[in-house]
């Protein structure tokens, strides 16, 4: 029987929040109504979601997903929290999100449905940041409109996006890290870049390799796209990369993540992760015929590392740049339930395809050197997917993890949209039906 109470408590945790975030975005004059709408698409979407993996119990890994262990942890720290007992050093967390969640059980009711709630209201947040990214590199309000409408439609965000996964909130940092790479590019703000700094050092605690990305990518971005003078902008890059090194230190890797580069960027760990963490291993199963059988064969590709070759280790590592990049292929889908990855491969595949071809006509139009002045704040997003990209395939190799670690990138990626002439297509048709309806 479905419980009602964790249901309504949730519903109204993430009604208080959406009325708060609409006051912020009204009182800082930044609302509009392309905006409003792009959140309550982002609402009603993943409400559905929640509604649904919620009053039909859908769970597809049972006792053995991530939000499994984070709910539990949360709710352990809502009743610690309730008993005024701030302490969890016992217990053992590789992050903080647990926590966040937890606070959020210890002021609601503790249930994992509160924590998609929240959730929620997170994808939100990702939906607002992405517009006004958009809104950052040049596009219009109605462009960025039609930007945050593929963003709400992808479906391993709006599906992971709505589980209690830290995935939405890494999403939401990467999107206001890249905000605020821009932002400072055009023009340098010391607060701008404190808020930054946090973002980043947020994000290296939660997924250390996409912190990497995101932080490279700004530096590099800096001294090819900054708009400052070429003394200022040496001088003050200077002393922004050596400040910036101490993120990755403040969240326990080392200055500049020495430690992380010496534990992961090693040929013995690349080839534990590439060809044994995430390899299924034989095993029978219980009360069956005692023929071994693959646990999660289904959804992972083996690269052999080929440490000993060189050259076959880049090949090796391009063919896992690839599959990360573009995957998983038609032929690479063993089962039926696998047909669910083609409803975001192939639109990903025509969003490069037109991506690419707007490109090429903007640059005929005018020239390569100045289509590269005019977009040169695209930069962080195309250094950071790159890096990003070549973190993720450089250790994983299923197609499920990979789906929910790219999100952020692909995400970002969605601003491409403004080289398509799609958000003008759509909004021209758009305003088409409305004279068709008299609307």
């Amino acid at each position: 029987m479905i419980n009602l109470i964790p249901l309504l408590a949730g519903l109204l945790l993430v009604f208080v929040l959406m009325c708060a975030t609409f006051i912020v975005l009204k009182s800082l004059k930044l609302f509009s109504k392309e905006l409003k709408a792009v959140m309550l698409l982002m609402f009603f979407l993943h409400l559905a979601v929640v509604l649904c993996i919620y009053l039909t119990g859908f769970n597809p890994f049972p006792g053995g997903a991530d939000y499994v262990g984070y709910n539990h942890d949360a709710i352990i720290i809502a009743q610690r929290v309730r008993s005024m007992n701030f302490n969890i050093s016992d217990m053992g967390l590789l992050h903080y999100y647990p926590l966040i969640i937890g606070y959020v059980y210890a002021f609601s009711v503790p249930d994992m449905v509160v924590g998609q709630m929240f959730m929620i209201w997170i994808a939100v947040l990702c939906a607002v940041f992405l517009y006004f990214l958009a809104l950052e590199l040049g596009c219009s309000k109605k462009g960025a409109f039609w930007v945050c409408v593929a963003c709400s439609l992808y479906p391993s965000f709006l599906y992971f996006g709505s589980l209690l996964l830290k995935d939405g909130l890494i999403v939401l940092l990467v999107l206001a890290g890249l905000l605020l790479a821009v932002k400072i590019l055009k023009k340098y703000s010391g607060i701008q870049f404190l808020i930054f700094f946090a973002i980043l050092t947020a994000l290296m605690h939660f997924r250390f390799y996409i912190g990497f990305a995101l932080m490279f990518s700004f530096i590099i971005s800096w001294f090819l796209a900054a708009n400052q003078k070429l003394f200022k902008k040496v001088l003050l890059g200077l002393g922004l990369i050596l400040l910036i090194g101490f993120s990755p230190q403040i969240a326990g890797l080392g200055y500049y993540g020495q430690q992380a580069f010496k534990d992961f960027l090693n040929i013995g760990s690349i080839t534990n992760y590439r060809e044994k963490a995430y390899v299924p291993e034989s095993y029978y199963e219980p009360g069956g015929s005692g023929g071994p059988s693959l646990s999660g064969n289904d959804s992972s590709f083996v690269v052999s590392v080929n440490s000993g070759n060189k050259f076959r280790f880049i090949m090796n590592y391009g063919t896992s740049y690839v599959y990360s990049f573009l995957g998983p292929f038609p032929w690479q889908l063993k089962f039926k339930k696998h047909l669910m990855f083609l409803f975001e491969t192939i639109p990903w595949y025509f969003l490069l395809i037109v991506s690419f071809y707007g490109i090429c006509r903007k640059i005929k139009k005018t020239s390569l050197a100045e289509f590269l002045r005019e977009n040169k704040f695209f930069l962080p997003i195309l250094i950071f997917s790159a890096f990003a990209f070549g973190a993720l395939s450089l250790f994983i190799n299923n197609f499920g993890i990979i789906a929910r670690i790219r999100m952020p990138i692909f995400i970002s990626m969605f601003s491409l949209l403004i080289f398509t002439g799609l958000p003008e297509f759509f909004e021209e048709k758009y305003k088409y039906v409305r004279n068709i309806w008299g609307i």
